[in-house]
């Protein structure tokens, strides 16, 4: 698909609101391939907004705590809907990312079992209750499947919440086993976040057009995992 075809579809799955929210079906046909599409766009203008907030906090002297071997973040419960799933699926089903595919499935049975059903947990709360069911779980210190001797096994394709993590000043809040009532400090950046909701809205509404279960997350892990398991990918 060319980039104005692109454009032009992303543009009409936020058209309406019901496309959005599944209440409305996306009346043109969406592909995992569009998805996958759509997804990369999307990681590299929020990659390159994320470069621009680093710059500009370390224009204004702070210290940017992320760096390569830092992996507290790998133990927070990250939900994603379908359309980041299947971006990450079609990356390990490429012949130079077998190794890559092949750790993960070996890592997911333990994951599985250490997470229990807290993602579950997770998915069902709403407001103040799914913040709880999220701490509860973050305090587990379930390291992510994906997540070899400290280091991201699907970097190029991480989902955007693990592009956005950004601490300055110190990590100490970013270990789950510290939260006292206060989240790690990010350098503030307006342009980023107006892209990453615009980019939540559109993820949400191809989530809807592939035919995912409406409104409904699931762990990045196991989201991957099902369209493995589903010879989907």
């Amino acid at each position: 698909m060319g980039d104005g075809n692109l454009g032009q579809l992303m543009d009409e799955l936020v058209s309406n609101p019901g496309y959005i929210d599944g209440r409305r079906r996306f009346p043109r046909t969406f592909t995992a391939a569009d998805a996958v599409a759509a997804t990369e766009l999307l990681h590299e203008q929020i990659d390159k907004a994320c470069d621009a907030r680093a710059g500009s906090a370390r224009g204004r002297g702070l210290k940017i705590a992320c760096e390569a071997g830092c992996n507290f973040c790998c133990e927070q419960p990250v939900m994603i809907f379908l359309p980041e799933a299947v971006r990450i699926a079609a990356w390990l089903a490429r012949p130079e990312n077998q190794e890559a595919r092949r750790a993960f499935l070996e890592a997911y049975p333990s994951w599985k079992e250490r997470a229990g059903d807290g993602f579950d947990r997770i998915a069902a709360a709403r407001g103040e209750a799914q913040f709880a069911a999220h701490l509860e779980q973050w305090r587990k210190k379930v390291m992510c499947a994906f997540n070899r001797d400290g280091l991201c096994g699907i970097y190029p394709v991480r989902p955007s919440l693990c592009r956005t993590a950004h601490a300055v000043g110190s990590n100490e809040r970013c270990d789950g086993a510290n939260y006292q009532g206060e989240l790690p400090i990010p350098a503030p950046y307006p342009a980023l976040e107006r892209y990453v909701e615009y980019a939540r809205t559109l993820d949400r509404a191809m989530h809807h057009a592939l035919g995912g279960e409406k409104n409904r997350k699931r762990a990045l892990c196991e989201q991957v995992y099902r369209l493995i398991s589903d010879s989907q990918l």
